[in-house]
């Protein structure tokens, strides 16, 4: 792959001179818009490393948490669109976070979609003194107590704060949101119970479950994830709430389209590698490599869903 990829490059010096110039000529900002250490930054440097022994030139991994993603994506929606700063852009950042804002500092339509990494799944996970080993009893347990559970997210607009607010309004459950700007910090509150549960990635969820550090309870999304078949998934409660989130790489709107399909190309070639998929698949992500255009009509089609859901969750902006 790297040798392909070093041709590519030498092709694109010796175009023409109107064509499109080398790329990259510089060091690359990847701008991940979480806390360093959960899932997206885990896949920013995942990318990172990629694009670098591909290229041959650094792929710098910059985390700009806060404002519900908005933060880091701003940064890239005004930068140059010439490939040197990319972004790993979720559902948070493309769908919900927008969905609750009246006037978001950005829009989807300022990013150029890129490459699909994958499908993300979560663990619903309690402090391992919560008073509940499943569906049923933990929403039992919140009701017979309504208001005197907190719930962590890794910020406000993210999946995991959507999903418990939507499942909370179903079921009539009042809990109150405690918004972090990244799951490892929330973590810390869970597993001393000063915080009760939280909708957290597999990549960090998983290694705490089998530590004892928390109990899980469910996983997002439909079906059950391989990795746990005695967890059951959440739309075996409630078949209408598909949550399933992606991670995807997007560049400011107005990037070439050579170095838009050729960065395509690549993630493309780097999350269909074997080693890549089984790490993917450890960190609960589903790979699925997709076209650039595809993957812009998925995240259009997809915001709509998101707006949607938020309107369902009493979240919408008023």
């Amino acid at each position: 792959m790297r040798r392909r990829s070093l041709l590519g490059a030498a092709a694109l010096c010796t175009a023409p001179a109107n064509a499109q110039p080398a790329w990259p000529e510089r060091p690359v900002r990847v701008i991940v818009p979480f806390p360093p250490g959960a899932l997206t930054d885990i896949l920013g440097r995942m990318v990172a490393d990629g694009l670098a022994r591909a290229t041959g030139q650094p792929f710098i991994v910059e985390n700009r948490a806060g404002g519900a993603t908005l933060i880091g994506a701003g940064v890239v929606a005004r930068a140059v669109p010439d490939g040197h700063t990319l972004l790993i852009a979720t559902s948070t950042t493309l769908g919900i976070a927008l969905a609750m804002q009246a006037n978001p500092p950005v829009r989807v339509e300022d990013f150029a979609p890129i490459a699909m990494l994958g499908d993300v799944r979560f663990y619903l996970v309690a402090s391992k003194d919560f008073p509940a080993d499943g569906i049923p009893s933990w929403v039992a347990a919140i009701r017979a107590r309504q208001g005197a559970y907190s719930f962590a997210s890794p910020g406000i607009g993210t999946v995991h704060h959507l999903l418990m607010e939507t499942i909370a309004r179903r079921e009539g459950l009042e809990m109150q949101h405690v918004p972090y700007q990244g799951s490892l910090q929330a973590l810390t509150d869970i597993t001393t119970g000063r915080v009760q549960m939280m909708w957290l990635d597999a990549a960090v969820a998983v290694p705490q479950i089998a530590a004892g550090a928390v109990k899980a309870l469910a996983v997002n999304g439909i079906g059950r994830r391989p990795a746990s078949p005695d967890l059951p998934a959440v739309t075996e409660f409630w078949p209408d709430i598909d949550m399933t989130a992606w991670q995807t790489v997007v560049a400011p709107a107005g990037l070439p389209a050579p170095l838009l399909d050729r960065l395509n190309a690549e993630i493309n070639r780097l999350v269909s590698m074997p080693e890549t998929r089984r790490q993917l698949d450890t960190l609960g992500v589903e790979a699925r490599p997709m076209t650039a255009a595809d993957l812009r009509s998925m995240i259009r089609a997809d915001a709509l869903r998101w707006t949607e859901l938020v309107r369902q969750a009493g979240l919408a902006p008023r």
